[in-house]
This record gives C-alpha cells, sequence and structure tokens, in this order.
C-alpha cells in the first residue's frame, strides 16, 4: 500500500530500500529468536540456517538504500 502512492523514480525506489531493509531486519530477529528459543530442534536448525543468507539480502538491501539518499 506504501507503494502505491508513489511514482515510478526517486520516491518509489527510497521507499522500497527502506521497505525491505525493515523487513530483512525484523526476519533477521525472528529467524534469530527461532534459532535460539523455538521447542523444537529441527524447526531450532532450520531457522539458524537461513541467519547467513537474510543477512547478506540485509547487506545488498543496506547497500541500495544508502545509494538512494
Amino acid at each position: 500500500a506504501k507503494l502505491n502512492g508513489k511514482s515510478a523514480g526517486k520516491d518509489f525506489d527510497k521507499e522500497f530500500a527502506d521497505m525491505m531493509v525493515k523487513g530483512h531486519e525484523e526476519a533477521i530477529s525472528e529467524m534469530e529468536d527461532a534459532s535460539k528459543n523455538a521447542k523444537d530442534a529441527d524447526v531450532r536448525t532450520w531457522a539458524a540456517a537461513r541467519l547467513a543468507t537474510l543477512q547478506t539480502h540485509l547487506e545488498h538491501a543496506k547497500k541500495i538504500q544508502s545509494e538512494q539518499k
């Protein structure tokens, strides 16, 4: 919904990059919590295995975000 009000161009790109950074930060937080606190060992293992990929994606999103300022 936030992007619907943006026209193509810098405003859209900045909002999209901000959303990607926020989304990846939230996902990392949830995966860190699951990797430590999930009751099921398989879920803990699965969540821990996803963290490196999410952190790489976050770094890419932050790079794009910094280019939009």
